[in-house]
């Protein structure tokens, strides 16, 4: 089995582990067990689609297969902006530049 530190961002052997900890940090904080297909060379931009592993069910990048991957939710981006649009709807003046509503 292969671990992945996600302090050092090394991947380690698990032969390579001393007394259960990462052998450059020397602690188990960052240790994650490392999926067959996942990878530390993710070198392209920002992709915006999201696939999950056949094997271990974990978020990955679907072009090189990465598992260190972030979500970023649109659902909170949408809340936002329809909360604007209620402010300006109910007469509610928005804020001049630089001043914040209280």
């Amino acid at each position: 089995m292969k671990y992945k530190c996600h302090v050092c961002h090394i991947v380690i052997d698990e032969s390579d582990l001393i007394a259960s900890n990462c052998p450059q940090c020397k602690s188990n904080l960052g240790l994650k067990d490392m999926c067959p297909r996942d990878n530390l060379t993710c070198t392209h931009e920002i992709v915006d689609k999201l696939a999950y592993c056949p094997e271990c069910g974990e978020a990955m990048c679907p072009i090189c297969g990465c598992h260190d991957v972030s979500q970023i939710s649109r659902i909170r981006l949408h809340g936002r902006r329809c909360r604007i649009q209620c402010r300006e709807s109910t007469g509610i003046k928005r804020p001049a530049p630089g001043k914040h509503l209280r």
